[in-house]
């Protein structure tokens, strides 16, 4: 550690006895960490989001033994196999997935308590953590549950080894600071230019004038380069992503692409103090990622490391600060993206040591009135914590969309509450301020293979005569039905109106009882062409999407060489409705060519149930013969087929040929 002579800190205290006491405020600074770290985690910030669910199935598939290693978006490997273990504990669900985030983050805060203390002594360190332990920026990603936390773990824990090796000489903490660096290639696109930060920081301090020798430099470089080839696999392997997709396409120039440069770098420069972030998961919209009185302190920080006698090692704080906020200025496609608090949260805890280097100077100037000084200090900590816990608790959580209403969870809670038979239709989504998203239901419902997305622009009266029963049918607390095309089949549904318990609406639902009903389907169906048609002995209503070419007859007439044709319908539809009920083992279609398809066959019964079956082909013969099975003997008497083709848009329209549709 550096010797703060003539600064240090003088007590007469026995060391055991100041060692003690030291020890217990450190317990209580941690204590006010945990504090604003778990209380009401449950239920602030509630509903499970898209980046949440992204942690979620990833997980699942580590659970699962898959050992993924790819990029899904921008989220990397590396932080879901870090937090496999909590999750193991804890189960996979939203709380265990924020209390992992929780976990991330303390180790975060140690590696602040580590970095100051080896920049100064303990009681700059001790201010450190106090300051990195309740300030807004990283408390919330402490408490959001996504993966984004890694970043500034990463980022501390490379410095701090970095400090130590260029103090004391050993290779072991060199080559551990460029390994940590280069693992962050596995975490996040904003840690891919960590080994950079990193470095680049070894070569300021050697020009600073400290024992770093230039074969240090290429030592680094090697060991960030080995750890770093297995991330060039997954580069080869989806090269898309990282260079025209999700990854890559944040960095498409712009029609001006210097005069976006200069507008972000004026916009993340103004991010500590001025204005920041206005994206509501990230930050309390548009506030500076610093509070008011961190920003002064944070500017006196400047300054005091700026000192003759400090500036050597200033550049341990002010570059990882200051490139850290690189892959926040890069993202040129979408400039309202800048600044951001989540891209820059790497550069989060120099920040927090910068607002702890102007408390310890005012700590230090005042070394002869010792009592002020403490008065001062133990002020302006208070301060920082009340203004951050308004800012978290209040201004970050009132900006949360509809009220911090967990739309999803509210709607899991109530599934879960079916009986174990009852299949679940969500129509269409995201009515409250893009909640829920399907996939935030899905995958926390205790039985998500008994879910459903209906996303079709309109859901019509056939859609649902092949809903499975027993079941619900779910959609937004805004409109009275699920569609307006459902009119004329509303009576299978008596809806009912779902509120959370501050009163808020969230969703209507309903239970689908077809019973008798359903025998009145097709005649009530808009947009389909009727004829009665004989198929066998018996003379049979059929209904079905409007023709081209050919005469709906001419399927049951048993000859393969006449054929129907859909004119630009997709699905193909065709509805038969028999005099009687009838048991049926199987549906025989003969069809046109197509590369790819898929065959939804349903058969509603007299009971009220129905059998569902869909099968999928992929480059079939040409006049491909699709035989279905049916698998339950109850007798029905209508029966519908959707006749769907999996391919691009063709620029002629869409044309299924049917040949031949046969009953057994």
């Amino acid at each position: 550690m550096l010797d703060l002579s003539p600064e240090a800190t003088v007590d007469n205290e026995p060391s055991d006895k100041r060692g003690r006491r030291f020890f217990f405020i450190v317990l209580a600074v941690v204590a006010i960490a945990l504090f604003v770290r778990l209380v009401r985690l449950d239920d602030l910030q509630a509903e499970i989001y898209g980046d949440i669910s992204i942690v979620w199935e990833y997980l699942d598939s580590i659970r699962q033994g898959n050992w993924p290693s790819y990029f899904v978006l921008s989220s990397g490997p590396l932080y879901h196999y870090l937090i496999t273990p909590v999750i193991a504990a804890t189960g996979l669900n939203y709380l265990g997935i924020k209390l992992s985030s929780v976990i991330v983050s303390l180790g975060v805060l140690a590696a602040v308590f580590a970095l100051g203390r080896q920049l100064i002594d303990d009681v700059f360190a001790l201010i450190g953590l106090f300051v990195a332990g309740v300030s807004s920026w990283l408390l919330i990603f402490s408490r959001l549950g996504n993966s984004q936390i890694i970043v500034p773990l990463l980022s501390t824990t490379s410095l701090w080894l970095l400090v130590r090796f260029v103090q004391h000489g050993k290779r072991r903490d060199l080559f551990l600071s460029a390994a940590v660096a280069a693992i962050g290639l596995y975490g996040y696109p904003q840690s891919f230019i960590l080994p950079g930060v990193i470095g680049v920081t070894l070569v300021c301090l050697r020009l600073t004038g400290l024992q770093v020798r230039w074969r240090d430099v290429g030592m680094f470089a090697l060991v960030s380069l080995v750890v770093a080839l297995p991330f060039a696999a997954i580069v080869f392997n989806d090269p898309a992503n990282f260079f025209t997709g999700y990854i890559g396409g944040k960095l498409a120039p712009a029609s001006d692409t210097v005069g976006s440069l200069l507008q972000n770098l004026r916009r993340v420069a103004l991010s500590l103090h001025i204005s920041g972030d206005t994206t509501f998961r990230s930050n309390p919209s548009g506030m500076p990622h610093l509070d008011i009185v961190s920003g002064a302190l944070f500017l006196l920080g400047v300054v005091f490391w700026l000192r003759p006698q400090r500036w050597r090692w200033s550049p341990a704080l002010f570059l990882p600060l200051a490139l850290q906020h690189i892959p926040s200025m890069l993202v040129l496609s979408t400039p309202s993206d800048v600044p951001s608090a989540s891209r820059t949260l790497g550069a989060a805890p120099m920040a927090y040591l910068l607002v702890a280097s102007g408390i310890w100077w005012l700590f230090s100037m005042l070394q002869t009135r010792r009592q002020t000084g403490a008065v001062i200090v133990l002020g302006l900590l208070t301060l920082i914590l009340t203004l951050n816990a308004q800012r978290y608790f209040q201004d970050y959580i009132s900006g949360l969309p509809y009220e911090n209403t967990p739309v999803a969870r509210i709607i899991t809670q109530y599934v879960d509450m079916l009986p174990p038979e009852m299949e679940v239709y969500l129509i269409n989504c995201c009515w409250a301020h893009n909640m829920p998203e399907p996939k935030s239901i899905r995958n926390a419902m205790a039985r998500p293979e008994r879910f459903h997305y209906h996303d079709k622009l309109s859901l019509t009266c056939q859609d649902l005569a092949t809903f499975v029963e027993p079941s619900v049918l779910i959609w937004s607390f805004r409109e009275p039905t699920p569609d307006p095309n459902l009119e004329p089949c509303m009576k299978w549904l008596q809806p009912q109106l779902y509120s959370s318990r501050s009163g808020l609406p969230v969703f209507h639902a309903a239970f689908l009882r077809r019973g008798a009903n359903a025998a009145a389907l097709a005649a009530t169906s808009p947009g389909m062409d009727q004829r009665r048609v004989s198929i066998g002995d018996e003379m049979a209503e059929v209904y079905y999407s409007n023709l081209d070419i050919g005469d709906i007859t001419e399927i049951f007439d048993g000859d393969r060489t006449t054929l129907i044709r859909g004119a630009s319908v997709n699905p193909l539809i065709i509805e038969v409705i028999f005099p009687t009920a009838r048991s049926l083992s199987q549906v025989t279609l003969d069809l046109g060519t197509m590369p790819r398809f898929k065959v939804t066959v349903a058969l509603l019964h007299d009971g009220g149930g129905q059998s569902l079956i869909a099968q999928e082909h992929a480059s079939p013969e040409p006049d491909p013969h699709v035989v279905i099975p049916l698998t339950s003997s109850e007798p029905g008497r209508i029966i519908r087929i959707e006749i769907l083709d999996i391919r691009q848009p063709p620029a002629d329209g869409w044309h299924i040929h049917v040949r031949e549709i046969s009953f057994q």
